[in-house]
């Protein structure tokens, strides 16, 4: 049994919902889309940590540079820091608690 408001074409914001929904469903896992973004960022900055900046960071006269991420010292760095940083991240409680 088929009512009128089925034989009615869709307008375009149910059509750009639909498209909305089917893009999100082809998305991985929000942890999976975490570890790609983690690895993007370490990789841009790998790659551009040789480049040479002329602009200032403001209040000092130091030029922007970019830290290479994925040095030893950087890496070494991240995980010796990394039980402090979890346990001192104030927002962590109220996630923890809303979970």
């Amino acid at each position: 049994m088929s009512s009128e408001t089925d034989k009615q074409p869709r307008n375009w914001l149910f059509r750009l919902l639909d498209l909305v929904e089917w893009v999100g469903n082809k998305l991985p896992d929000p942890a999976v889309l975490f570890v790609i973004g983690i690895l993007a960022v370490a990789g841009i900055s790998l790659w551009l940590s040789d480049v040479a900046f002329t602009e200032m960071v403001p209040g000092t006269k130091n030029p922007i540079k970019i830290t290479n991420l994925l040095s030893l010292t950087e890496v070494s760095s991240l995980l010796s820091t990394m039980v402090t940083n979890f346990v001192t991240f104030a927002p962590l409680g109220v996630v923890l608690v809303a979970l």
